[in-house]
């Protein structure tokens, strides 16, 4: 059934999937699951193209109805619209870093100054790209406010980890510690953080850092 939605770019919602002869039921009778009603609607791209489905099975009680499928499609389009401004928050970040690249060194206070500026702001899509760009630039003037934005757990996943990476690019200038309020955080992360991505990301920074003390490196292999 979501290869049909996949294949139409239309909806489908099905009462019992048992009485469509485009249901495959290998699944169920491999598993002991019985599949009942589906709703399935098209993920689709910026350019109206098909990129994937989204299906649910068995409505606690009754069908779906003709509301769930409108409900559906709603968040479809907003997973699509974050998917979207992820892109774009990407593209942003690589146009920033390769501008930054050619900045001559005169310049290139005004421009991380303004980097450093925009970090005050909240939105995902301005944090990511500002925060990638720091990467390439390595301010040590701006750790305090990258390891406070790296800190907040309440940050989404893309934010922590272009924090991250913006620490590894200051880390890798520094000789000298730029203290423990902005280390430790790190530290911890890469050893116990609940996200895999973050944890990567925080011990490729640290794997930049000259600076670190033997209880620093002792603390970062310690098992939690």
């Amino acid at each position: 059934l979501a290869g049909a939605v996949a294949s139409t770019g239309r909806p489908l919602n099905i009462k019992d999937a048992y009485q469509d002869v485009r249901f495959d039921a290998a699944w169920d009778r491999a598993t002991g699951y019985r599949t009942r009603s589906t709703l399935c609607v098209p993920m689709k791209n910026q350019h109206g193209r098909t990129i994937g489905v989204v299906q649910v099975l068995n409505k606690h009680e009754g069908h779906f109805t003709v509301g769930d499928e409108a409900l559906l499609s709603a968040a479809e389009a907003a997973m699509g619209d974050l998917n979207r401004e992820r892109e774009m928050a990407l593209k942003a970040a690589e146009q920033a870093a390769a501008i930054l690249a050619h900045i001559p060194a005169q310049s290139l206070g005004s421009a991380t100054a303004s980097l450093i500026g925009a970090l005050d702001r909240e939105e995902e899509s301005v944090l990511v790209p500002v925060l990638l760009a720091l990467a390439s630039v390595g301010p040590s003037e701006a750790a305090p406010k990258v390891a406070s934005i790296f800190a907040d757990d309440a940050r989404s996943e893309d934010v922590r980890v272009a924090a991250a990476r913006a620490l590894g690019g200051i880390f890798s200038d520094l000789e000298a510690s730029p203290g423990e309020d902005v280390v430790n955080p790190v530290i911890e992360a890469a050893r116990s953080d609940d996200s895999e991505a973050v944890r990567v990301a925080a011990g490729r920074a640290l794997g930049w850092a000259r600076f670190m003390t033997d209880d620093q490196r002792a603390a970062l292999l310690k098992d939690k």
